[in-house]
This record gives structure tokens, C-alpha cells and sequence, in this order.
């Protein structure tokens, strides 16, 4: 996994890539925030500010330095070009590069209440809390989904039905089977294990997935079905005729 280092008064600090806290590199080089302060230095731009509680996406490949906070850049500078970032697979732009989660997530025009995530290459999805604080980077991408029950719980049949892509998580998802719903805390579920969540067996029902636009496709009670792929709207059960159980 790709690691972040600086160095500053023969002291080192390192940050993994992904959503991290910027607090970590401060406590590592014993830094006085009162008087010291972590940049982002891009080229052609002017620096970052990385403040104590400050929570950034972690590349590996990042140059961040250590100043005077009095250097006079201001908390949250206007930057010379703003910065695209992607939300919910739309560019936006962004003349600061300091956000709360909050406000990011009220970019989202479509719901009222949403769950706000860092969409991280190849490592899962990371959930903010609207308190954060953000340090936005040009390829940053984020994204949004209903959070209609006021739970803060990913529901795929609501993804499914506002063509959203679920985020892929750690903790599990609410999913759709037959009338009722259920929290599951995997990210792949056999079908016999989808079935065992209703009390049903493989032998005497099968199983449907049903996708978002109506098709449905027969579920094996082997087969792993993947819950981060985007349009799963819910699963159904079928009593088996004679001719079936055969």
C-alpha cells in the first residue's frame, strides 16, 4: 500500500493512501499548530493549508511541506484555478479547497437527507460525517445516495430506484427479499444464503433477482451474487413445482 512520508527537523511521519486525518502527520512530527503548519504544495498554485482535524484523500504521491502559520495564506484560500472534482460522476468546480462534508453533500439537489461518500480507487468506499472537513484534490471523486430512512443505512433497492451506484462498503447494506427488508453485514451473498434470511430452503424454492427496468435473473442457491453492483432492486422466492424439484 502506498505511503505518504515527510520529513521535517530530522523527524518522519507517513500516512497510508485513502481517507486519512491529517492530525496523524502533526502528532508524528510533535508539531505546534499554533505555530506550524502542514501544506499542500501543488505547482503552480498556492499552498494548502492542512489543519489539525483536517481529513484529505491520500494518493501517496502528495508533497506537503511545514510553514509558519503566519505566512499569511488564510485558513482556506481562494485558489489561482479551481479545482474539478467529481460528484456522483459529474464535474464540478471548486474555488477553495476546503469544504465541510455538509456542504459537499447539499450538492446533491435530488434528496433532501443523503449519505456522503469518498469514492477511493481500489480500497472501499468511505462514509463522512457532516463535521468533517475536507481538503479537496483535482481528482478527487465523491458520491451521494438516498438515505431515505434517516437510518444511515445503504439500501440497495433505493440506489436501485434513483440510479445510483451503491458504494462499496465494509459494513454491509439493507437489502430487499420477497415483502420485507434486511440488514446484512457482508458485500457478496450466496443465493442459499439469501434464501436462509426468509427461512426458506433451495429445496423446495427458488430464487430471482430482480433488476432495476424489471429483469429478472434466476438466482443458484451456490451462486454469490455481488451487492456493489449497481440495480438490484430486490430478490423474490418461488415455490418449485413437482417438475422443478426434480
Amino acid at each position: 500500500m502506498a505511503t505518504l512520508t515527510i520529513q521535517y527537523n530530522g523527524k518522519t511521519a507517513s500516512i497510508e493512501r485513502g481517507f486519512q486525518g491529517v492530525t496523524e502527520l502533526y502528532n508524528q512530527l510533535n508539531l505546534d499548530s499554533a505555530a506550524k503548519r502542514l501544506y499542500l504544495d501543488i505547482d503552480g498554485e498556492v499552498d494548502i493549508p492542512l489543519l489539525p482535524g483536517d481529513y484529505m484523500i491520500f494518493r501517496g504521491n502528495e508533497k506537503i511541506i511545514v510553514g509558519d502559520v503566519s505566512a499569511g495564506i488564510g485558513d482556506n484560500p481562494s485558489l489561482r484555478n479551481p479545482l474539478q472534482i467529481k460528484f456522483n460522476n459529474t464535474e464540478i468546480p471548486f474555488d477553495k479547497p476546503r469544504i465541510s462534508a455538509q456542504t459537499l453533500a447539499e450538492c446533491d439537489k435530488e434528496f433532501e437527507a443523503v449519505l456522503l461518500f469518498a469514492d477511493i480507487d481500489n480500497q472501499p468506499d468511505e462514509r463522512l460525517d457532516a463535521h468533517v472537513w475536507l481538503v479537496l484534490q483535482a481528482s478527487d471523486s465523491f458520491i451521494t445516495v438516498p438515505d431515505s430512512s434517516g437510518e444511515g443505512i445503504v439500501d440497495l433497492s433505493e440506489c436501485a430506484k434513483h440510479g445510483r451506484r451503491p458504494p462499496k462498503l465494509r459494513e454491509g447494506y439493507r437489502i430487499a427479499i420477497d415483502g420485507g427488508k434486511y440488514f446484512v453485514r457482508a458485500t457478496s451473498l450466496t443465493g442459499a444464503e439469501i434464501m436462509a434470511l426468509v427461512d426458506k430452503s433451495a429445496i423446495d424454492w427458488a430464487l430471482n433477482q430482480k433488476l432495476h427496468g424489471g429483469k429478472r435473473v434466476p438466482i443458484e442457491p451456490d451462486e454469490a451474487v455481488d451487492l456493489t453492483q449497481p440495480g438490484i432492486e430486490r430478490f423474490e422466492t418461488v415455490r418449485k413445482t413437482a417438475q422443478q424439484g426434480r
